[in-house]
Formats: C-alpha cells, sequence, structure tokens
C-alpha cells in the first residue's frame, strides 16, 4: 500500500505516498495519495486516472460532439467538473483508516520538528 516514503531532511519536507487499489483488480482504477507535510501543514493530493465519456448519447456523432464541446470548455475555462469511484472491499477499510492516521502522526512529529527548527532560526 506504501509506496514511497520521505523524511525531514529533503529540501521539499516530508510525505509518503500510497496507492489504493480498486478491489475490481483493474490498475487504472487505482488511486493514488500524496501526503506532503510542508511548513506545519499537510497537503493531500489525490492522483487518480479519469476516463470522460459522454456514454448517455446513442450517437457516435452526438458522442464526438459532446467531446468537442467538454474540450472547448477545458481550453478556456481550465477545468471541468468530473466523478469517478473507487471500489474497495469493505476489509480494506482499516488499512485506509490506517493511511490517514499515519499521515496525521507524522504530521505531528513533523510539526514539532518544524517549530523547534523555527525557534533555532530566530535566535
Amino acid at each position: 500500500m506504501k509506496t514511497h516514503d520521505w523524511r525531514l531532511g529533503n529540501k521539499h519536507g516530508s510525505g509518503a505516498m500510497y496507492r489504493i487499489a480498486c478491489s475490481c483488480g483493474e490498475p487504472s482504477h487505482d488511486c493514488v495519495i500524496v501526503f506532503d507535510l510542508e511548513d506545519g501543514i499537510m497537503q493531500m493530493h489525490f492522483y487518480k486516472k479519469l476516463i470522460w465519456t459522454p456514454w448517455y448519447r446513442d450517437n457516435w456523432f452526438k458522442k464526438i460532439w459532446e467531446r468537442i464541446k467538454t474540450a472547448t470548455r477545458i481550453l478556456f475555462t481550465g477545468w471541468i467538473e468530473m466523478e469517478d469511484e473507487l471500489t474497495v472491499d469493505v476489509n480494506y477499510i482499516p488499512d485506509i483508516i490506517k493511511v490517514f492516521e499515519e499521515s496525521r502522526d507524522q504530521l505531528a512529529e513533523y510539526t514539532k520538528q518544524w517549530e523547534e527548527k523555527r525557534k533555532l532560526d530566530q535566535k
């Protein structure tokens, strides 16, 4: 589940990367969560492959037209709202909770070290 780990000595702060596998077994459905701990705050980044398709259209031309309209919206606004799901077996929920708890604990440790370093820098 944990794929990478970096500690306070790194110039980019401290953090960890986790991969949560979809229970269906398809690797393209997996979600990667990155916890960045920097300057006393924690940032969470979620990376997942999202596939946009106008599945509700019957006609192939209408599907293409919807894709063109969506691409134009992204081109001119820079964003689009999407949703996706990650199917997780109930038995994996404690592991996912453990990921957040580990990151919380790591943040507390990092924050303590960061505040001590800041106090030394102020002297």
